[in-house]
């Protein structure tokens, strides 16, 4: 047996249902138009006949309220003629009154608005002093801050030489004395003994951080440095006897 290929019949199913559908709106469309034929005639007869009605109470209505306001405006008219006279009367009596009273207010406002800038002159005068004094002052402050900092000297190539000559020489002194080094430190070549600084490292160290950390410059004095000596042998003194 062959087999049945089913693709045919499964794309003609839809096109058949919906031509069933199709079929079954168009015959609607007739059907539903006549229902709403029906149904709107007796509603547009219902408002055809309502309009006369309702433009005769409307009539009907607006005559006594016509009426009413024609019969008011006299009254109204009347009210106002006698209410102006006595509130123009009231008026010129109250604006002498009302003068005198601003005549003698507006001193006050003036006298309490000198008072008032008075005092803020006063209070601001001791901040905006100090704020006008101040000004001038940081420029120079900041300048004097910086100087340092900027001020680097120059190394020049002969002293870059001399330091690296001297560093060399210092790192071999331990054993090309060849005395040891008491003799080494005796004749300013050598390691010093032990808990002692050599001159020339102090020296050579502390120029290099006064080239290197211009900031450091006030301290980096020989005073400075002797004095960094001392301390560094006494602390080593103190951890001996300990």
């Amino acid at each position: 047996m062959r087999p049945v290929d089913l693709r045919a019949a499964v794309f003609l199913r839809p096109v058949a249902l919906f031509a069933t559908d199709l079929a079954r709106v168009v015959a609607f469309f007739p059907v539903e138009r006549a229902r709403l034929v029906t149904f709107l005639a007796p509603a547009r007869a219902r408002v055809v006949a309502f309009l006369p009605v309702g433009r005769a109470r409307l009539v009907t209505f607006l005559a006594p309220a016509r009426a009413r306001v024609v019969a008011f405006l006299p009254v109204a008219l009347a009210r106002l003629v006698t209410f102006l006279p006595v509130a123009l009367a009231r008026l010129v009596t109250f604006l002498p009154v009302v003068r005198l009273r601003v005549a003698a207010f507006l001193p006050l406002v003036a006298a309490f608005l000198a008072e008032d800038r008075a005092v803020r002159t006063a209070f601001f005068a001791p901040p905006r002093a100090r704020v006008v004094t101040f000004f001038p002052v940081a420029p120079a402050r900041f300048t004097t801050f910086l100087a340092p900092a900027v001020a680097v000297p120059a190394i020049s190539p002969a002293r870059s030489a001399t330091r690296s000559t001297d560093s060399h020489v210092l790192s071999r002194g331990g054993s090309a004395g060849g005395v040891g080094d008491g003799a080494g430190w005796a004749g300013g070549i050598g390691s010093p003994p032990h808990g002692e600084v050599s001159p020339s490292r102090l020296g050579s160290s502390t120029s290099y951080m006064v080239t290197s950390f211009p900031l450091l410059r006030v301290h980096a004095t020989p005073a400075g440095a002797r004095e960094a000596g001392r301390i560094a042998v006494a602390r080593r003194l103190r951890e001996r006897s300990v």
